[in-house]
């Protein structure tokens, strides 16, 4: 509720934008499932954060919500700003960045994952 998101795009896209916080550890275990978690160091708040703006960006490119969760997998964590999120087999480039120490924002686009051009800027 600090911040909100607005993006130009000439494609579909999805943003999520989550505060850091502590997390239940049983809705971590909801999120993703033990191959996610294989895929980051530890189960922290801050790798959860990570796994969920990206796949919340996705369901929203996708504009399908949270009935879409089953079919969202995270399928690689390329680098600090970078995941690879597949959606029912397609796969979604997904980019992210720290924009406080508290807050995180991903983005995703619908269609051919070619090269984005994101400026983030902040106000």
């Amino acid at each position: 509720s600090d911040y909100v998101g607005g993006v130009v795009a000439e494609m579909p896209v999805g943003i999520d934008i989550e505060k850091r916080r502590p997390i239940h550890p049983g809705l971590m275990e909801k999120i993703a499932g033990k191959e996610e978690w294989a895929l980051v160091t530890d189960q922290t708040a801050i790798n959860f954060l990570r796994i969920w703006t990206a796949k919340e960006a996705v369901l929203k490119a996708m504009r399908v919500g949270f009935t879409g969760l089953s079919k969202c997998h995270i399928v690689d964590i390329v680098d600090d700003h970078h995941l690879v999120v597949a959606y029912d087999g397609s796969p979604f480039n997904v980019h992210q960045t720290w924009f406080t120490e508290n807050h995180i924002a991903a983005i995703t686009q619908v269609g051919p994952q070619t090269a984005l051009s994101i400026r983030w800027h902040y106000i």
